[in-house]
């Protein structure tokens, strides 16, 4: 896909939007305004007043590992799947491992750690610092895994 045409696709300014509960929504009406729930001086946000506002989650819900089930097509985004109410918990647990994983690199030797994109856009949707962003993502790990106990020698 062309990447100049992401952003009018994303935003709806291409005519893509969705309706959802007689309300037009665009992919980041979606993401931002309502899942991430619209952070602070964003332009994505909803203003005051806009009928679509009572939709946004309370953001003491809001829960970063949704970044491991979006999918913008980028080649940095996760892949897509399924997620219900029955499953949501296990399955972003899961994504979450999952991604961090097979995208976080850890070379402890050099004490080095190469992140996804996606931390760099989101990272402080996860935590507000660089050291306190690569603790979360130890914990999003496996107990066992290689990526968790090389992460766990950079941070000592």
């Amino acid at each position: 896909s062309d990447p100049a045409a992401r952003g009018p696709f994303f935003s709806g300014e291409s005519g893509v939007r969705y309706e959802v509960g007689g309300l037009a929504l665009s992919l980041d009406d979606i993401e931002h305004a309502i899942l991430r729930c619209s952070p602070s001086g964003d332009p994505r946000s909803f203003p005051e007043g806009d009928p679509r506002r009572p939709y946004m989650i309370d953001s003491s819900a809001f829960d970063p590992r949704i970044h491991f089930a979006l999918n913008c097509g980028a080649k940095s985004c996760p892949p897509i799947k399924l997620y219900s109410g029955d499953n949501l918990e296990e399955a972003l647990s899961l994504a979450a491992q999952t991604f961090c994983e097979g995208e976080v690199r850890v070379d402890a030797t050099a004490k080095t750690v190469t992140l996804s994109r996606i931390f760099l856009w989101y990272g402080k949707d996860f935590a507000p610092t660089a050291y306190s962003l690569l603790a979360t993502l130890r914990g999003l790990m496996g107990e066992g895994s290689r990526q968790r106990q090389a992460l766990e020698e950079v941070l000592k």
